[in-house]
């Protein structure tokens, strides 16, 4: 921990960068597809909520497509709370490859299934 606040500052600043990229990857890639999923803003994290309530889908039927449509294990938004109902949230802390690999199968499972 002492090395971490004393030597980690380059680290943190990378990191920042890298977060920061992976935000406007999704948002640009949910934007040129035209998927009817909104990225709530976000600040100092690596979790990014995405606003799924545009895609006409129950929460259960939401939760039924991202897993086994898109296979992909995002977090329920309602399991932090009633008002989650209608959010998964996806973790940007990743590779781009990894993160690009999810959203080439959101996209597949959005045209596919709905």
């Amino acid at each position: 921990m002492i090395s971490a606040y004393n030597e980690g500052d380059v680290w943190l600043e990378q990191l920042k960068v890298h977060l920061s990229s992976n935000i406007t990857y999704v948002k640009t890639f949910l934007t040129k597809h035209k998927l009817a999923i909104e990225v709530v803003p976000t600040e100092a994290t690596f979790l990014m909520w995405l606003d799924c309530k545009n895609m006409g889908l129950s929460h259960e039927a939401l939760v039924h497509f991202f897993i086994y449509g898109a296979k992909l294990g995002l977090n329920d938004g309602k399991s932090f709370g009633n008002a989650g109902e209608g959010f998964m949230r996806l973790n940007i802390g990743t590779s781009r490859k990894i993160l690009e690999e999810a959203m080439k199968r959101l996209l597949y499972a959005y045209r596919e299934k709905l």
